[in-house]
C-alpha cells in the first residue's frame, strides 16, 4: 500500500454505533453485497481497485 492518508475521519466524536452515515460521508468505503445485502466492507484504493479482506470472498 502507499503510505499516504486516503481521507480523513470527521472530528466529531459525538456518534455511537446506531449512528447512520450520510451518503458520501466515507468516501473511500464500499459496501460489498449479494442480492442487495451488505456482506462485507472494503476500501478504495484506487478508482478501480477495491481491498477488503479473503473471507468476504468464495473460492
Amino acid at each position: 500500500l502507499l503510505p499516504y492518508v486516503c481521507g480523513h475521519a470527521p472530528l466529531n466524536n459525538n456518534s455511537s454505533s446506531s449512528d447512520l452515515a450520510t451518503e458520501g460521508a466515507w468516501p473511500w468505503q464500499v459496501s460489498l453485497q449479494r442480492g442487495g445485502v451488505h456482506v462485507c466492507g472494503g476500501s478504495l484504493i484506487s478508482r478501480s481497485v477495491v481491498m477488503s479482506t479473503a473471507n468476504c470472498f468464495d473460492r
